[in-house]
């Protein structure tokens, strides 16, 4: 073990404020309570974080927070804050957290992903103790194909809180905050399959007919130690940032082009989401000057 972490020392973040449209579409009801195993998926996904972690916190749009509290009324240890603000959910909820927890790392969990276990923070936590001198600012699962699972991470407080200066400079997507961070760790799902972590446990439930259906893991290979990525103060997504607040645009789209070739040797997904940043702000000036 090179480093010494406990998921007693973290906080659980259970972000809640998805608007589920597409399951409701579906057929099915509201998502946070739609009945698994006898309970409400919510319910259920902080009754298994329960008591693993120092404190869970459930973050909410302001207009489900009473309801949240009369469900979760008996509940030690578990405190209910509002998004600050209505956009940019799930990444609001995030800020949200970060900000109510005492705690110098978080683990977050989607509660669109109710059969989450404690297996999972704990099998990431084990692999960075086992590989790496120290927990990185964000840690995500990586799947075979490249894609990576930022809303099932661990991540660093100060990260988080840093992040939130970028919030509305640019159009935001559930990477950012990773990408936004100084160090990141992508920990194969192939090695936290090893420790005991389900693929049920990655079940995103966008409809219902999720409910019961089965993960598949891509057939390509992959190392099973997780991919390291440190940034200095150069960082080219912060870079980026600076330009867009000058109005540099130009500079800005070649900074993140330059982030996703940094980001290709770690992640497909993260290197695409920097390039179409990119593309975003070269496409923007083009029709500018068109």
């Amino acid at each position: 073990m090179l480093f010494s972490m406990e998921l007693e020392e973290m906080d659980a973040v259970i972000l809640a404020g998805g608007r589920g449209r597409r399951f409701r579409e579906k057929g099915g009801r509201d998502k946070l309570y739609v009945e698994i195993d006898g309970k409400p998926a919510i319910l259920k996904l902080i009754e298994s974080l329960e008591g693993k972690f120092s404190r869970i916190i459930v973050t909410a749009k302001k207009s489900r927070v009473e309801e949240l509290e009369d469900l979760l009324s008996g509940k030690e240890n578990v405190l209910i804050v509002p998004d600050e603000v209505e956009e940019y959910t799930p990444l609001a909820g995030m800020l949200a957290g970060a900000k109510a927890s005492e705690s110098e790392f978080l683990f977050i969990a989607s509660a669109d992903t109710p059969f989450v276990g404690p297996e999972l923070p704990f099998g990431i936590l084990a692999i960075n103790q086992e590989n790496i001198a120290s927990l990185p600012e964000a840690s995500l699962p990586l799947w075979p194909d490249g894609r990576v699972e930022p809303l099932l991470s661990i991540y660093s407080k100060n990260g988080l809180l840093r992040f939130e200066k970028a919030l509305n400079i640019k159009p935001m997507r559930a990477t950012d905050p990773a990408r936004s961070c100084f160090s990141i760790s992508l920990v194969p799902i192939v090695s936290l399959l090893k420790k005991g972590v389900s693929l049920r446990e990655f079940l995103n439930i966008n409809e219902p007919s999720d409910l019961t259906s089965e993960i598949v893991l891509p057939s390509e290979s992959m190392t099973e130690s997780p991919k390291m990525l440190k940034r200095d103060e150069d960082h080219p997504y912060w870079s980026a940032i600076e330009q867009l607040e000058e109005g540099n645009r130009p500079m800005a789209a070649a900074l993140f082009a330059e982030e996703a070739l940094e980001l290709s040797l770690a992640s497909k997904i993260l290197a695409l989401h920097a390039l179409l940043d990119s593309a975003f702000y070269a496409r923007e000036l083009f029709h500018s000057n068109a």
